[in-house]
């Protein structure tokens, strides 16, 4: 189900330091992340950013990295020549990240990074039962997988670039610099994720003014990048006080109780977009899943866990007996 040499290949990048900041574990093919058959160059390269501890990835996490484009996203001129969809997307996993380490009975890198190739597949084949008959020339996903050792959304954009970059100027295909595309990245994340990037304290001097400053950078013209996020569960918020307000806001506006204040400039911008992933996936978390699995002896004794993540995912936790205490 898992390619001996994907395995061996991140068995190898995680025992050594990332001297570059970011490391390709796998990709579809050797000219990522320029589409399979590029109609032109010297356009918009748009990528998708999953950007994830996939502990383990969940239902969620694959409506998300499935989602069309945005359409004020989408108006750009992008190289694949369809407006509502990415020309590459990438599975990043950080080494380093700022809130979370690893706890005992967590997935070790190498089973996320093993449980991210099986999202990759999710998502070129959603049918497992029928993949064997199937090779991959006709597969229209262009999903890379990489590690990087940068704990902060606004390196990792920064660092992601740089690369970018580098690898494309690498390609006699691109074409000359003036006609290389030029890539853009769209993180996809979830709301929770959304309030840790306005939080100060991740920012030099953890000062609300240094976090706008830094944001404006990430956002602006010199890097470009987006962010696209997926609406949380209404049951999640606060109730509703009639008292307070005439109505509630609607979830996922600059108003929405969820939204950080130093966002809303963002979101006016349309650098910031707000999307349903369904009304079952956006209740899916990983932590979800981990905390069912800790509950049972074995995870063939509870099925609950098993709505949340794909199948190709649910036997892969099986057969390894995963987060059990």
């Amino acid at each position: 189900m898992i390619p001996s040499t994907f395995t061996a290949t991140a068995k190898s990048l995680l025992s050594r330091s990332i001297t570059q900041g970011v490391e390709l574990v796998y990709t579809p093919h050797d000219h990522w992340p320029l589409p399979r058959s590029p109609l032109s160059y010297g356009k918009t390269l748009r990528i998708s950013v999953l950007d994830s501890s996939f502990n383990p990835p969940t239902l969620a996490h694959l409506a998300l990295a499935k989602a069309p484009l945005p359409p004020s996203i989408s108006n750009e001129d992008v190289i694949s020549g369809r407006r509502d969809a990415y020309d590459a997307g990438l599975l990043l996993l950080s080494v380093r990240n700022a809130d979370k380490t690893l706890e005992q009975g967590d997935a070790t890198y190498l089973q996320r990074l093993e449980t991210m190739y099986l999202l990759a597949k999710d998502i070129e084949h959603p049918h497992p039962e029928v993949e064997e008959n199937m090779d991959d020339s006709g597969v229209d996903s262009n999903v890379a997988i990489a590690i990087i050792d940068e704990p902060t959304f606004i390196g990792k954009s920064t660092a992601l670039l740089t690369f970018l970059r580098s690898r494309l100027s690498s390609f006699s295909s691109a074409g000359p610099a003036p006609n290389r595309p030029t890539p853009r990245l769209t993180f996809l994340l979830g709301l929770d994720t959304l309030e840790r990037l306005f939080s100060p304290r991740y920012y030099p001097s953890q000062s609300e003014e240094s976090m706008l400053r830094s944001l404006r950078y990430f956002f602006g013209q010199e890097e470009g990048s987006t962010i696209v996020c997926a609406r949380r569960d209404p049951a999640s918020y606060p109730p509703f006080s009639p008292s307070s307000q005439s109505s509630p806001p609607a979830t996922g506006t600059p108003e929405d109780p969820g939204i950080p204040r130093t966002a809303k400039e963002f979101f006016l911008a349309d650098q910031i977009k707000l999307i349903d992933i369904g009304v079952t996936e956006w209740a899916f978390s990983s932590s979800q899943v981990r905390q069912l699995l800790r509950s049972t002896s074995s995870p063939s004794s509870c099925d609950g866990w098993k709505k949340m993540v794909s199948s190709r995912i649910a036997r892969y936790v099986e057969e390894r007996g995963m987060y059990l205490q």
